[in-house]
């Protein structure tokens, strides 16, 4: 069949080569159908998606976590130090 277009993405990429050459290397030496490919948006654009449509490709893999408690009550603000 057809390569699987295949996005890497995260904060984690920005360290260029150190980490995206070997993991590149790996996945294009792993013998899986993948065509590495830039991402079609950000993150936020990847989870608006999820968001909205349940029926994407991938559902099986996502975890969806629903709180069940009300939420816990937010710890007190530290007191900054008094100005000298």
């Amino acid at each position: 069949g057809e390569p699987l277009p295949t996005a890497v993405t995260g904060g984690l990429t920005g360290l260029g080569p150190a980490l995206m050459a070997p993991l590149t290397a790996a996945l294009t030496g792993s013998g899986l159908p993948v065509r590495l490919t830039s991402a079609l948006g950000d993150p936020l654009d990847g989870a608006r998606l999820l968001a909205l449509d349940r029926a994407t490709p991938h559902t099986a893999l996502v975890v969806r976590v629903r709180r069940t408690a009300a939420n816990p009550p937010l710890p007190a603000p530290a007191t900054p130090p008094a100005s000298v």
